[in-house]
């Protein structure tokens, strides 16, 4: 069961993955690869991550960066835990939506979840950082919650068709 080797590789390498999901048409927030200096056109606000790390290696509070000093700064830091290239992409404050697909075509769709960050802290981003995932008792473990995702018809649809382009496109069963 699972995915074969080509899907794992692709889905950790995060340039690579973005840059498949591009090409089938799958919303993606813009995205920009590093293993140095930051790139001329950088939108922001950003959050900054290890290009093949899993499991939220290397995100935290910090990642999420609002100018160029500040993200030079935790490239570099990153940089110094991580082998390998930065990630930088547009950071989109909004609402994260878990889709789970069953099979192969047809993708049967899951309900959909969300993450509930209502009780983190006001002062730390709304990602699901390391901590979120691996701390317990850290204020990001304690301040999200899976949930239930109530959507209207019509984002649900949207959500759904996005994420079966997007597993086709990385070739996951």
């Amino acid at each position: 069961t699972g995915n074969d080797a080509r899907a794992l590789r692709l889905c950790l390498g995060k340039g690579a993955c973005s840059r498949a999901l591009i090409q089938a048409g799958v919303p993606v927030p813009q995205t920009w690869e590093t293993d140095g200096p930051l790139p001329a056109q950088l939108l922001f606000p950003l959050i900054v991550k290890p290009a093949r790390e899993d499991g939220s290696t290397g995100i935290h509070a910090g990642s999420v960066v609002h100018d160029r000093v500040t993200a030079q700064a935790v490239v570099d830091g990153l940089r110094k835990l991580v082998d390998g290239p930065v990630l930088l992409q547009r950071y989109i404050e909004g609402r994260e939506i878990n889709v789970s697909l069953l099979g192969p075509a047809p993708m049967r769709v899951l309900p959909l979840s969300e993450i509930d960050f209502g009780l983190l802290p006001g002062h730390l981003p709304r990602i699901v950082g390391y901590a979120a995932k691996w701390h317990e008792n850290s204020p990001e473990w304690n301040g999200t919650n899976v949930v239930d995702a109530e959507l209207p018809p019509s984002v649900t649809g949207r959500v759904e068709h996005a994420a079966r382009k997007a597993a086709l496109a990385l070739g996951l069963r």
